[in-house]
């Protein structure tokens, strides 16, 4: 019960925070969509819970989390869903080289073993990492800084063309390397400082061309 609580809540403030960070980035006002954003937490909190705790499916518990946020958002928050595939890539990327970080710091200050499998380090690095993005996300509203180009209505009329055609390409990238990040964390440090590199490229590349739509505006 006392691991299932623990789990439970972290994932409760991680997705808190996951979200917290994307909608920042996008220039959304959070605090307009606060019963939106824990019924996500709670939803994907028991999906992970399920899914790793229960199923032992922790392989593709990256790829359901990731689908789970596309369809919350384009449903509940009421974003297109080409805008919900964005918004959802480029803050779950962004999520993972924050942890990323913390797990490399971990094994620097206290010689952690990498991939981490104590469940309570675990927790903490996720908690650690959440409040990272949840600093990031104040700074950025109160800076005022972040893409204002997504539109608040899932009514929106996209065409596949020109920027948004190279933008869904670098999307389904995102896509395959979220869903694939386990297994690129459990094949070794090369592999994994691969998966690095292409995270970071892919989420430069991801928002080089936002900044070209923002700019279109």
């Amino acid at each position: 019960m006392e691991r299932f609580l623990v789990d439970f809540i972290v994932n409760i403030f991680e997705t808190i925070a996951g979200i917290s960070l994307i909608l920042s980035i996008f220039r959304f006002q959070i605090k307009g969509f606060v019963p939106q954003i824990l019924f996500t937490a709670v939803v994907m909190a028991q999906t992970s819970y399920l899914l790793r705790e229960v199923l032992n499916q922790d392989s593709i518990t990256p790829f359901f989390m990731l689908a789970w946020i596309v369809i919350l958002l384009w449903l509940l928050f009421r974003v297109h869903y080409f805008y919900a595939l964005l918004m959802a890539i480029t803050g779950y990327l962004g999520y993972l080289l924050i942890q990323i970080s913390i797990v490399y710091s971990f094994q620097f200050l206290f010689d952690t073993e990498i991939p981490v499998v104590d469940f309570y380090t675990m927790k903490i690095i996720q908690i650690i990492s959440s409040s990272i993005a949840l600093l990031i996300s104040v700074v950025l509203m109160m800076k005022r800084i972040g893409f204002s180009f997504v539109p608040d209505r899932v009514q929106e009329s996209v065409l596949l063309k020109g920027t948004n055609r190279r933008m869904l390409l670098l999307l389904i990238a995102g896509s395959v390397i979220v869903s694939a990040i386990v297994f690129i964390y459990e094949s070794g440090f090369g592999t994994f400082m691969l998966g690095i590199l292409t995270i970071v490229f892919a989420l430069y590349a991801i928002i080089h061309l936002a900044l070209a739509k923002e700019r279109s505006i």
